[in-house]
């Protein structure tokens, strides 16, 4: 998965690779965050790209995404997420 979505990238801009944070009981529970573990897939093939795991923040919990429609999901996490810290200026 991650081969196939870093062609995708590759063609077009993607300064910097960010995770989505997941609730910590589901984190704990599965042991990983998904999100995470995807950008740093991403990162083995996109080796020029930068990564940072720190920039968002959840404030809320939210429902399982799974059975929802796109509208639903947007719904769901609108307000969920604030940035914890501003993505860096420049990126090289």
């Amino acid at each position: 998965l991650s081969k196939l979505l870093a062609e995708r990238i590759n063609s077009g801009p993607a300064p910097l690779l960010i995770c989505v944070p997941t609730q910590l009981h589901v984190e704990l529970k599965r042991g990983f965050n998904l999100s995470e573990l995807i950008m740093l897939q991403l990162a083995q093939h996109l080796p020029e790209i930068k990564t940072a795991d720190n920039i968002f923040r959840k404030h809320r919990q939210t429902a399982t995404q799974k059975s929802l429609n796109r509208q639903q999901r947007m719904e769901n996490v609108r307000q969920a997420f604030s940035l914890q810290q501003k993505p860096p200026s420049k990126i090289h």
